[in-house]
């Protein structure tokens, strides 16, 4: 019996080869040690390779393999043999092309903020907790504590009525200033409660947009990542209740303008008519006006909102909003002035408010300046 060196397997004594690895048995006696050594010393290109050997078992189970011509995949044999012949060599399929063959891919990752965003993010937290975001909001706590202790006091219908006889004594009777007078003669007739629990539904924006403030100044920090925006959203939702109200007064007087106007039409009353149709005009106009100058609020809200979370850059304050909140001031410097000059509250509410829009407009200036993407 031959024994194969390389498998250990006998064969018979006629065999030039091993049956089972395939290589040749070489004449050596079982037992003899070292030949291998010798031959490969003496002579290495004899040593015999090592070939691979079939698994006889599952060639008999499943058929042999058939081997792939060389024309159709290469010196390689199989395509799955390219990616494993490709690493031997140093050579790796691209992810990429690997995972688009299978059809599923990782998602792109997200691109990296701008430089820019972290200096943007502090400068904006910064003009927050500024000398002139603290002004106004101070100026609009005492026009709101003062509102409230004007209603609660009963001063506001007495204002009303002052207001009415100082136009009605400058201006002169006529038309517009009669329908007005019965607008206040209607509010008389309703009890002093009622009157009061309406007032102070209307001051419910202001009260909002009073906390919302000072949330917004103490909860912005210049130091840590993250940071509270829950005030400028109280403000942003104090907003939007007051222009809900504002437009309601506003759809309420187009209403009564237009029945001014269809009782002016039936008196076949032409300069009543025309005066009508002015008002109507106004009040229209105004109200575009208005819901015009709020949705720009919001937006500027919107961006101080983002500037200080993310230190993204969505766009500037409007300008409109700064030019509407200055022409506010001199419209609200202008109502003081038929103002009792005894109602120091009323006053302080109506100069408060004035200021407020005046500070508040030089911050947006400088905000708008300041806050930006070079």
């Amino acid at each position: 019996m031959k024994r194969c060196m390389y498998c250990g397997q006998e064969n018979d004594d006629a065999s030039t080869n091993c049956s089972k690895c395939g290589n040749e048995l070489l004449e050596m006696p079982i037992g003899e040690p070292g030949v291998i050594e010798e031959l490969s010393e003496e002579n290495p290109e004899e040593y015999p390779q090592e070939v691979e050997v079939p698994d006889v078992q599952y060639e008999e189970a499943v058929g042999a393999p058939q081997e792939m011509p060389e024309e159709e995949y290469g010196y390689l044999g199989h395509p799955e043999d390219q990616q494993y012949a490709g690493q031997a060599y140093g050579y790796e399929q691209p992810p990429q092309a690997y995972e688009a063959e299978y059809g599923y891919y990782d998602e792109p990752e997200e691109e990296p903020a701008p430089v820019s965003s972290g200096l943007l993010m502090k400068k904006a937290r910064r003009r927050i907790k500024s000398f002139f975001f603290f002004v106004p909001m101070i100026c609009f706590t005492v026009y709101t504590i003062a509102s409230i202790l004007n209603v609660a006091l009963g001063s506001a219908r007495v204002n009303i009525a002052t207001v009415m006889n100082t136009l009605n004594k400058t201006v002169g009777e006529n038309m517009l200033l009669r329908y007005a007078n019965m607008a206040v003669k209607l509010l008389d007739r309703v009890d002093p409660l009622i009157f009061m629990a309406a007032m102070l539904v209307m001051l419910i924006p202001a009260i909002l947009m009073m906390f919302g403030m000072w949330m917004a100044f103490c909860g912005t920090s210049t130091r840590r990542r993250e940071t509270s925006t829950a005030g400028i959203t109280m403000t942003k939702v104090g907003i939007v209740i007051k222009m809900i109200l504002v437009c309601a007064l506003l759809l309420a007087g187009i209403v009564l303008s237009v029945s001014y106007v269809v009782a002016a039409g039936a008196a076949s009353s032409m300069m009543t008519l025309f005066v009508g149709i002015i008002v109507l005009l106004i009040l229209v106009i105004t109200t575009v006006f208005v819901i015009l100058y709020y949705v720009q609020v919001m937006f500027a809200l919107k961006v101080v909102k983002v500037n200080v979370r993310t230190g993204t850059f969505i766009g500037k304050i409007p300008g409109f909003s700064i030019f509407v909140n200055l022409l506010g001031c001199a419209v609200t410097v202008l109502c003081m002035l038929p103002m009792a000059p005894d109602d120091y509250i009323g006053l302080a509410a109506k100069g408060a408010y004035a200021a407020w829009l005046l500070f508040t407009s030089l911050w947006a200036v400088i905000y708008r300046a300041t806050v930006k993407v070079k």
